[in-house]
């Protein structure tokens, strides 16, 4: 009896300060339109980034359109890059002002190829007649041969989880009518810092993994540089709401402090989360192949996340000493995981994880080497679960 009443307090307490949240943020003056729709773009403008407090989220559409932008990133990875490696001319169009060319690691590359051969001698097998083989250019973004029947995708995540392999992409921003790094992407924050994607299947079921994602308490099971993640201020409430006042699934601003070793100061990052179901509508974004957008499942969740670093969050307010050791502000420009059901294995997930991420600790030269560990180790830790 008396543990239920404890518990009963405790969500009682949760209620009340879910309420003067609220009602604190009711009573603030709302944000501005440049500053919402900043919040959706693939790269936070360098004149409003410090200007973000987390309430640009409380509008839906700001939501959904950081969703949207993380589809679009999530969902290609350039053809020629994707196929050989190269430092490819055709460039992934995120927005108007904003592409990405993605170049494969060479593990990644190998994979790709080798399914896209295998995947073309199995179809001629089965159909000798069909002269279509399947080259460089029928292979999407995260590495199907879009040409193979869709009876046949059984075949990409069989090749996927028994290789073991976790995918890795590294991109680099460009402005899309000039293909290079000049334009209006000097006014884009971090877009001199490269951009990580990786694809993987995981033994757990997408729900499972996007509670996990979002449960604070959690964070150290798969983080094991993680000192503790606290929520700060949430909006809404589980990752399967429907019509929520915040519209779909769960919305939170978080803070996490890490401690990488051999580093003498502590990590702090301030993040807004959000993850909910996937839709239908959600995969011709997932796909470069407009045509075959429908082959791909939606059964899934999508978790976004992104830097909050004004008002109370300015790390001139937040940052101090915990034990002689300095916070120093690490910030996640943008992180989107997608986790999609494989086909007929409930318990089974394709990861495609994408993180772009400013640390004033890691020189620039060395962002991509630090980048690509941080998103494989992320991987081999999720499938270390016990």
């Amino acid at each position: 009896e008396i543990s239920v009443h404890f518990m009963q307090d405790q969500r009682d307490r949760t209620s009340s300060e879910a309420e003067q949240q609220q009602q604190q943020v009711d009573e603030e003056p709302p944000p501005s339109q440049h500053l919402l729709r900043a919040a959706t773009l693939p790269l936070i403008p360098k004149a409003t980034f410090d200007s973000f407090t987390g309430r640009e989220f409380y509008r839906y559409e700001t939501i959904e359109g950081l969703v949207r932008t993380g589809l679009r990133i999530a969902g290609g990875s350039g053809v020629d890059a994707a196929s050989d490696g190269r430092d490819a001319s055709a460039v992934w169009n995120v927005s108007d002002d904003v592409g990405i060319v993605w170049t494969g690691e060479k593990k990644t590359v190998k994979f790709l190829n080798d399914f896209a051969s295998s995947s073309s001698s199995l179809r001629n097998r089965e159909d000798p007649g069909n002269d279509d083989s399947t080259g460089d250019d029928d292979v999407d973004g995260i590495g199907r041969a879009t040409a193979i029947p869709s009876t046949q995708s059984k075949i990409w995540y069989d090749a996927l989880e028994s290789s073991q392999e976790v995918l890795v992409w590294t991109g680099k921003f460009t402005d899309p009518t000039t293909h290079n790094g000049n334009g209006n992407l000097n006014e884009g924050y971090g877009a001199d810092i490269p951009i990580i994607k990786t694809t993987s299947i995981v033994h757990r079921s997408p729900k499972f993994l996007a509670e996990l994602l979002m449960d604070s308490e959690k964070v150290k099971v798969y983080n094991k540089m993680s000192l503790g993640r606290t929520d700060e201020m949430v909006f809404q409430k589980g990752v399967d709401t429907v019509g929520g006042r915040f519209g779909d699934g769960e919305t939170k601003v978080v803070r996490n402090l890490t401690k990488p070793p051999m580093v003498n100061s502590i990590l702090e990052f301030v993040t807004c989360m959000h993850a909910r179901q996937l839709r239908p509508d959600d995969t011709s974004l997932l796909s470069n192949n407009n045509i075959n957008h429908n082959r791909i499942p939606t059964e899934g969740y999508i978790v976004v996340s992104r830097a909050v670093t004004g008002g109370k969050w300015n790390a001139g307010e937040t940052n101090n000493h915990h034990n002689g050791e300095k916070f120093v502000r690490n910030e996640i420009l943008l992180g989107v995981n997608i986790l999609k059901a494989v086909p007929g294995e409930p318990d089974k997930t394709e990861l495609t994880s994408v993180t772009h991420v400013y640390s004033p600790m890691i020189p620039l030269m060395l962002a991509k080497n630090a980048g690509v560990k941080g998103a494989v180790d992320f991987v081999r830790d999720i499938r270390a679960l016990p």
